[in-house]
């Protein structure tokens, strides 16, 4: 990550991040098929999978809603303030193959979100129900790291509230939900 956010995304090339791990460009590659965009969001799977077990794991009688905010609150609380994770949002921001990424990655995770609410709620993974509140609980928190003011991701939960405040409205708007 050091490479990217002192050089860029575009400046950085797969041999240098192979040199700089002491491995071949093939086996770069091999665990990162999808290149520089892959390399700088490495904990990928496990986002999605923390997301999944939210949902999956959640206390019995505990709303998924309810379950997908106190991760956001814990994933948010947990993770340091640095000048080096605004680095990491500007180098995002700024790099159009990273944010086309990370709306990729995004698609991917709604989906898988998705399946787990459809699956732990008994729903049709299909349902506007279903697929909205993944959708909006995950486009809740990439709105909270873009907002200035109340909302900006460098306090610790601001990210989880504009999850609620968006997930209270789709609740209200979809009151015949399960989920």
């Amino acid at each position: 990550m050091a490479l990217f956010l002192e050089h860029g995304c575009h400046d950085v090339t797969i041999k240098q991040v192979a040199d700089a791990a002491d491995v071949a460009v093939a086996t770069v590659f091999a665990y990162f098929p999808d290149g520089k965009q892959a390399l700088v969001f490495d904990e990928d799977g496990d986002r999605e999978a923390s997301l999944v077990a939210a949902v999956r794991d959640r206390r019995p009688g505990q709303s998924v809603l309810d379950a997908l905010h106190e991760r956001f609150a814990a994933g948010y609380s947990a993770r340091p303030r640095s000048p080096e994770q605004r680095q990491f949002f500007d180098l995002v921001e700024n790099t159009p193959e990273l944010t086309g990424y990370v709306r990729r990655m995004i698609m991917r995770h709604e989906n898988a979100l998705a399946q787990a609410i459809a699956e732990a709620t008994g729903s049709d993974p299909g349902d506007i129900a279903v697929t909205g509140l993944a959708h909006f609980a995950l486009e809740a928190v990439a709105i909270a790291r873009r907002r200035a003011g109340p909302l900006a991701s460098t306090s610790p939960g601001r990210p989880a509230r504009c999850s609620r405040s968006l997930g209270q409205a789709l609740a209200a708007a979809m009151r015949s939900s399960p989920v």
